[in-house]
Formats: structure tokens, sequence, C-alpha cells
């Protein structure tokens, strides 16, 4: 305690406790500091100078339609335990729990932000996470590729493409709309992966992919004969444009791979990213390495790609025998220490 008398101790430890229960504790009652609805348009200026028009756009949602809802009249520095809790009765009860761990890092994002900027002094609150672990990769198998090939090469060209890039080479659809013909090496057989582009609100915004990190991939056989025509058809420029020479849109992405899910008897949801599953599924049931998969892919960190860990060939037990079958070799005797 600050004062030096039980009187005055005494009527510290109230205050603090009065202010640990209605969640005032280390809050500086004579900063003017700004409220999150007027420190709303600041965040997102700074937010997207560090990050993609896609990542600006999904925070722009959480704020507007749960955030300032909920907490638009509070001040930075006013946040505790209550208004997490308040957050998670909005969110995780009746949507899922990674709606509430995007806008709790929101939050996070947003107080961090502002406490860089020293609008106000004290540490901001923190939002705890949900656990959360990464589902199983729904991807084609051999005959179901097979079938989509197929049906992609009756589309057309420009499907076919699609349809390869994703399985062949694990292109995202952004990878995709973003490929330039002259990004293709016929010459190393590679096709380079420099440039995403994120179509967000009917702006296009070309970036890099998306953890920043950019690849080059060997074709397969039929990825380079897919790619070889579609240029001798479009030239060398963007790959992804209809018949007038305009850039796909996403909506226009989705409509041409449901035609081909649905003309190979596939569910028809448009969604390309089972392809890019598709590809790395297959390569670690090939037994490929995972760290080789990690740099095929693109991935920032080897979790995302322990994913399709459980699709590699062989089990847990047989790294026990392959360790017991090395003793012997050793010692003789697994169970004997090796005193040589």
């Amino acid at each position: 305690s600050p004062n030096q008398t039980k009187v005055g101790a005494e009527r510290y430890e109230r205050e603090i406790r009065n202010s640990l229960s209605d969640g005032t504790y280390g809050i500086v009652k004579n900063e003017d500091v700004l409220t999150v609805a007027q420190y709303r348009d600041a965040f997102l200026k700074w937010y997207g100078r560090v990050s993609k028009a896609s990542s600006v756009k999904r925070r722009r949602e959480l704020l507007d339609d749960h955030i300032i809802p909920l907490f638009g009249n509070r001040r930075l520095n006013d946040f505790r335990e209550k208004q997490e809790e308040a957050l998670q009765d909005r969110l995780a009860g009746r949507k899922s729990k990674s709606t509430y761990n995007c806008a709790a890092a929101t939050i996070n994002k947003m107080l961090q932000a502002a406490r860089a900027q020293e609008l106000f002094s004290s540490e901001p609150y923190q939002f705890s996470y949900f656990p959360r672990g990464k589902g199983k990769p729904r991807y084609y198998n051999h005959h179901q590729l097979e079938l989509v090939i197929k049906a992609a090469t009756e589309v057309g060209t420009l499907a076919l493409v699609m349809v390869l890039l994703g399985a062949d080479a694990g292109f995202r659809r952004g990878e995709m709309l973003g490929l330039d013909g002259a990004n293709v090496n016929f010459d190393t057989g590679k096709v380079e992966i420099w440039e995403a582009e994120y179509i967000v609100d009917d702006q296009r915004n070309a970036d890099t992919p998306k953890s920043g990190l950019m690849r080059t991939v060997k074709m397969t056989p039929r990825l380079k004969a897919a790619l070889q025509q579609r240029i001798k058809e479009r030239g060398y420029g963007r790959l992804f444009v209809n018949e007038e020479g305009e850039q796909l849109t996403n909506w226009d992405m989705r409509c041409l791979m449901a035609s081909v899910q649905e003309l190979a008897g596939l569910s028809s949801n448009g969604n390309l990213h089972v392809l890019r599953h598709t590809f790395g599924s297959h390569l670690a049931l090939a037994g490929v390495p995972m760290i080789a998969v990690q740099a095929l892919m693109g991935h920032a960190t080897i979790q995302s790609t322990m994913v399709y860990m459980h699709l590699v060939p062989g089990d847990i037990d047989s790294g026990i025998d392959s360790l017991s079958a090395a003793r012997r070799q050793r010692g003789g005797n697994e169970n004997t220490p090796n005193h040589q």
C-alpha cells in the first residue's frame, strides 16, 4: 500500500477489491482515450498497411457485425474479463468457435495497435482463444481425380488448367488468378508462383501469395501440356480470362469448378480448395517427406502441413520396430547395454 497507516491501507485494499469487482482495475481515469467506434477507421487504415485486402475485409466485417455493436462505446483501455465473457456469449454459443477466435484476435490487434500508438498508457487487455485443431482435409482420391480431369478436358482448356494447377501444383485460387504465362518456364519445366490476386468488394488486389512465400513447382507432363495449349490460345499474359479477354472473378471460378464437378458426377459446390488439398494429400500418400510437402505447398509453417501427416504410409509402430532392429545390430540384444 502507498499509505503508511492502517486506515489508509484498508481503504486502499477496498478500492482495489471494488475495482477488481467492477472491471476497472488498472484503468487510468484521467486519460481521454478513444472508444472502439472512434478508433475503427484509424485501426483499419493501420491494419491495411501490414495485411492483405482480404484480411482487412474480414476484420472490418467482424468490427461492424459484432465488436462495435457490443463494445462501440467502450474505451480502448477499458477491457477486462467481463468483456471477454460477453463476446463469448455473443459468438461462441450460436457461432463457431473460430468466429469468436477471429473476433478476439481483431480486438487484440486493435488494442495492441492503439497502445503502440500511445493512445493509452496501461498494458492492453488480451482476449484468450478457444483451442481448435485443424480439421481433416477433404480431397479427391485417385479415381475421383481422374473423373474430374476427364470432365475438365470436356469443358475446355481453361477448366483443365484450373484443375491441374490445383491438383498437380497446389495452386490457391488467388494464385491461379495471378498467374501470367510469362511465369511458366518450359525450359526448366517449372511454373513460378510470384503473385496472387485477391478480389475484395469487386476490387482487384495483386499481392504476394498467402504465406508471403514465392515458390516454383515442377510441372507434371499433363500440366505442362495443358499450359502450353492455354498459352497458345491466350498468349503470354494473364491466363484466367474469358473469351473477351476480361479477368475472371471469384464467382466465375466457382461456376467453372462447379460445372466440372457436376459433369464428373461429384458434389458441385464450386470449391476449388479441394484441388489443393488433393495435391497435398497425394504427396503425403506417396511418402514425400513433410518438409518437402511444406515447400511445395508454400506453407509458412510446418504446422499447416501436418494436417496431411495421417496419410503418410506406414504407422507409428513401424518406428519402434526400426528402433529395435537398429539396437539389435549395434549390441546384439536391445535390452543389454553396450559397454564397449
